[in-house]
């Protein structure tokens, strides 16, 4: 097909008539217009451009240009190679400078984390705590748990053994039992804890169990004791952290306001007091002793005043010795009526004649006892009588004088009195003076007789 414009053609190859197109889109033949709307946009373009002189040079980078700009970038390229920028507005630099050796260093050519923030253990605690894992912690820790429970319903400690081999000697066992191993052969020789489970038939090893002596290694705190005894914790607030170290005594809190030096003499002389004891019930002033130097004199028995003392439990000595008072014994009297019963009448004394003892004089004869001036005694006469009435007995002095009212009166079983004997007589005597006393018959009706064997007369001294 040939296209026509202006009155040139362009020829080419092929059958068919060739058919003339106009510039513009004028003819009423669809396809006629179609085919003119096209040649319509390719000759708006190459009017446009075809006709244009220009010149290559200026409107583009020759080939030299090209290169030197090429190699421009690849020698800048290759100055700022290995470098790196924190921010757009920081200037490239090598690693190594951008990192603070603290928190993170390169290390043979590898970037390694040192420190990190908030992280309160250090690595070797962490190796330590890890040592002997060998599955996802969580994993191990949900695997021991699965065996707790199958046996926490009656767990029961049984107690610890020396070795794994004797916790294999136990014969009876039962679900639940708990057992620690002090040194198991199985486990490295160290500590282990095992449970017997009946859902395995075995002792189930649960975990050992290993104590550390040291410090975790953190740069603020010391890593071990060694080296360091009778030293004491400080905290060092300059370098925000903890030390051991040794106190000085500047350092310490309410001390004496003494110096050392002052302590020391004070220490040089010391002594000690071998009446101590003494020294410390002094409460005297300057006053008081003062007036005590004033009045000072001499005993003339000194020596026997030296030989006493008090303890310290606040008891008189002599010689040391813890003086005893001596209590003075008390005396008394007992005599029982003996060698047939006594016919009694009114005035009569009676006579306890057999079995006297004690030291209070008696006389079995007269009946007479002598009691001292200025001390007590007690009288009682138990007696049994023999009467077909009644009599009464008192106590008199020699010249029948009555020193104390009270009687006894002892009536015959026999009669209708209405009145029981009085059993005993009791008196109690004081004497003014030293004299002479005696058991009296003060009234009587009818026979009456004082029993042998049965009549007794007992003085105390109170």
């Amino acid at each position: 097909m040939s296209f026509f414009k202006g009155g040139k053609s362009s020829s080419g190859s092929g059958e068919g008539s060739n058919i003339q197109l106009s510039n513009a889109i004028d003819s009423t033949s669809t396809e006629t217009a179609a085919s003119s709307f096209a040649v319509k946009q390719v000759n708006d373009k190459v009017e446009t451009k075809a006709d244009k002189i220009h010149n290559h040079d200026t409107e583009y980078y020759t080939k030299s240009e090209i290169d030197n700009s090429i190699n421009s970038i690849t020698d800048t390229v290759l100055s700022d190679q290995y470098k790196i920028k924190t921010s757009p507005e920081d200037v490239p630099s090598y690693l190594s400078s951008k990192v603070d050796n603290v928190t993170l260093s390169v290390e043979d050519n590898e970037l390694k984390v040192k420190n990190v923030d908030g992280l309160i253990v250090g690595i070797a605690n962490l190796n330590t705590w890890l040592s002997g894992t060998s599955d996802n912690i969580q994993n191990q820790i949900d695997g021991i748990n699965s065996k707790l429970s199958s046996v926490t319903a009656g767990m029961s400690f049984i107690g610890k053994f020396e070795t794994y081999a004797e916790l294999m000697s136990v014969g009876i066992k039962k679900n639940g039992d708990l057992a620690v191993v002090l040194v198991d052969e199985n486990k490295a020789n160290g500590r282990s804890m095992y449970v017997y489970s009946e859902n395995f038939g075995m002792w189930d090893f649960i975990g050992a169990f290993t104590f550390a002596d040291e410090f975790i290694e953190l740069t603020d705190t010391p890593n071990s004791y060694v080296g360091h005894n009778g030293k004491v914790l400080k905290v060092d607030e300059a370098n925000n952290k903890v030390t051991f170290n040794n106190i000085d005594y500047s350092e310490i809190e309410n001390k004496p306001s003494s110096t050392i030096t002052q302590i020391d003499q004070s220490v040089q002389s010391s002594h000690s007091h071998p009446n101590k004891a003494l020294l410390d019930t002094y409460n005297q002033t300057n006053i008081d002793i003062s007036n005590a130097v004033t009045s000072t004199h001499v005993h003339s028995n000194k020596a026997s005043l030296d030989k006493l003392g008090v303890n310290a439990n606040g008891e008189l000595t002599i010689n040391g010795v813890v003086y005893t008072p001596k209590i003075p014994s008390k005396k008394y009297l007992y005599a029982r009526r003996s060698g047939g019963d006594q016919v009694l009448e009114v005035g009569d004394t009676c006579i306890f004649s057999g079995n006297k003892r004690g030291d209070i004089p008696y006389d079995t004869t007269t009946g007479l006892f002598t009691l001292e001036a200025g001390k007590t005694y007690r009288v009682t006469v138990t007696a049994s009588m023999l009467t077909e009435g009644y009599l009464s007995l008192h106590v008199t002095d020699f010249d029948n004088v009555e020193p104390h009212p009270n009687s006894a009166i002892w009536t015959d079983v026999t009669r209708d009195w209405r009145e029981a004997s009085a059993g005993s007589l009791e008196v109690v005597l004081m004497p003014s003076i030293t004299k002479d006393f005696k058991v009296k018959v003060k009234s009587i009706n009818g026979s009456s007789k004082l029993r042998a064997v049965y009549s007794v007369l007992v003085i105390q001294e109170l």
